[in-house]
């Protein structure tokens, strides 16, 4: 329908053929299976689409007897106007974070896969900038997707910035999209897998301010007590640094806007 879903899987073994078993997971249970063998060193590509008709509300799990990898294509608006690309979790987890989201402009969506035979009962606690924690509670059924519409999930969560603690009483897999609207229907959106664990190191490649891009980084700190101080380190063209440090109050989302620091 609106939106066109493919699937990227790559065999990484030279020498044997990859049996592979996509399963597709409703909001109510499964919704059909896929298998397709994949040569020795060769991608292929599955669309949803092709397999399950349009209009279906899906998550996927991909199973492979070879080492593989495999990512998620996201087309939408017809000509394909819009789109988003990102890797699938290699494991289902207890627990996700998540430090990036934004209402008010943006739509703003959870995405939680229960792939396992037992319902689950998933607590988001929201992390909001500025303002204290919302707790909601949702339940998955058992091999099941739901989403969470975070704009309306709470009323402190209209215009908020916002990261999330998930905890749940079954593995999941965890996930946020993000739309921003203007003349179309999603003139853009973006992708993330949660991450299941906290650091207390993280490095990024790639970053770029100026008047095209505006760069922003967002920390989240869970922790219900403790003021986390988040020192970055900014290697610049040429060779040198830049390093500042930001206070992140306990059960906090905090931004930093990259383009501004660049002045100061």
């Amino acid at each position: 329908g609106f939106f066109d879903t493919s699937f990227g899987i790559v065999n990484l073994n030279t020498t044997e053929d990859a049996k592979v078993q996509l399963t597709f997971m409703g909001e109510s249970g499964v919704i059909g299976t896929h298998r397709v063998t994949i040569p020795a060193g060769r991608r292929t590509t599955v669309n949803a689409a092709s397999v399950l008709g349009n209009n279906t509300v899906l998550a996927t799990v991909i199973e492979s007897d070879k080492g593989m990898v495999a990512d998620r294509l996201i087309k939408w608006g017809g000509n394909g106007y819009g789109s988003q690309v990102d890797a699938g979790a290699a494991a289902p987890s207890n627990t996700w974070y998540l430090a990036e989201g934004s209402t008010g402009l943006f739509q703003l969506y959870y995405l939680l896969l229960n792939p396992g035979l037992n319902p689950a009962q998933v607590t988001v606690k929201y992390l909001r900038e500025g303002a204290g924690p919302i707790t909601k509670v949702y339940n998955v059924p058992a091999q099941s997707r739901s989403t969470v519409f975070v704009n309306l999930a709470d009323l402190g969560l209209v215009l908020a910035a916002v990261g999330a603690e998930i905890t749940s009483t079954q593995p999941i897999v965890a996930e946020r999209a993000m739309y921003f609207s203007v003349n179309r229907v999603f003139d853009a959106g973006t992708g993330a897998m949660g991450v299941p664990q906290l650091a207390t190191q993280w490095q990024f490649a790639e970053s770029s301010t100026g008047p095209f891009f505006d760069e922003f980084v967002s920390l989240l700190n869970p922790s219900t007590t403790a003021t986390a101080t988040a020192t970055l380190t900014f290697h610049l063209v040429g060779g040198g640094t830049l390093t500042r440090s930001y206070p992140v109050p306990p059960e906090r989302r905090r931004t930093v806007y990259l383009n501004l620091e660049a002045l100061n």
